[in-house]
């Protein structure tokens, strides 16, 4: 009496149906030199409400970082040990300007929308609301030695800052120089419990002088 025996393996088999369907209309225009598009993009998801039993441990799921680059994945759960289910609609645009002589610029938006309040996603996440925060990226690329982005994302209410992230290359093969800037603001940070906001800046210098 009194002593806790240790659990028996498990096993755990889980079906999980989900279906997306992704639509987007690509406009494009040419203007001398230089070609101008616009490209709407939207996306519905359909699943049933995800069951994420606590029971079964989540080592793979438990980082979010919400961005241009899973807006429209059908689960923006970094692994599988989570399961994003339910109904939502997601939007963007990308729209872009690509000159024959190989520079380009180009501008994303989304955000979706979620039908179910009740969600798995952290606070501070930008997933944890019905209406997700905004999230965009702008990328410059006027010649071949020089390429600009920029990534962030905005409250979904007052479009306060949520995370910056710029980065650049400049320069020949020869004497390349790179430099970065990452902003989180404390709200992102440890389930909206940190402190203090982050950053980080980052330099980088490389040369490529021969072959090898």
């Amino acid at each position: 009496p009194g002593e806790t025996r240790p659990r028996d393996d498990i096993t755990d088999l889980r079906l999980f149906a989900k279906a997306q369907m992704t639509v987007s209309l690509p406009l494009v225009r040419q203007s001398g030199t230089v070609q101008q598009t616009v490209e709407p993009i939207v996306a519905l998801s359909l699943a049933p409400n995800a069951d994420n039993d606590n029971d079964l441990p989540n080592e793979d799921s438990q980082d979010i970082e919400f961005d241009h680059t899973n807006l429209f994945l059908s689960s923006r759960f970094p692994g599988i040990d989570r399961l994003e289910g339910g109904q939502r609609l997601t939007y963007g645009v990308r729209a872009g300007l690509f000159g024959f002589g190989g520079g380009s610029s180009t501008v994303f938006l989304g955000q979706s929308y979620r039908l179910q309040r009740q969600n798995d996603f952290p606070a501070g996440s930008g997933l944890e609301t019905e209406l997700s925060d905004w999230v965009g990226r702008i990328e410059l690329t006027p010649s071949p030695w020089l390429d600009l982005s920029y990534s962030f994302r905005l409250d979904s209410e007052t479009l306060a800052q949520r995370r910056h992230d710029v980065f650049g290359v400049f320069g020949p093969p020869e004497f390349r120089v790179s430099g970065g800037y990452l902003y989180l603001d404390r709200l992102t940070l440890e389930s909206g419990t940190a402190s203090r906001n982050r950053e980080e800046l980052t330099v980088t210098v490389s040369s490529a002088f021969s072959q090898y």
